[in-house]
């Protein structure tokens, strides 16, 4: 993930939305998001991000990050 994303990715829900409100982020900025949020737990995140953009959570990035929170009790 670039640095200028990182803090977006404290489990902060408020502070998420606007990760994803951002114009200038890529895919692989999208799925580096998804692996930090899902070793933080941030299942409100990942929960927000689902209502947004369906897809990306259905990709096997996606599908990793909720495994990754599962297996960690969250």
């Amino acid at each position: 993930m670039r640095e200028e994303f990182t803090s977006y990715a404290t489990g902060d829900v408020e502070l998420f939305q606007d990760f994803l409100e951002r114009s200038d982020i890529l895919e692989q900025d999208k799925i580096a998001m998804l692996e930090a949020i899902a070793k933080n737990g941030s299942d409100e995140c990942l929960e927000v991000w689902l209502g947004r953009e369906a897809p990306l959570l259905e990709s096997r990035a996606g599908q990793h990050a909720w495994g990754t929170m599962a297996a960690v009790g969250h």
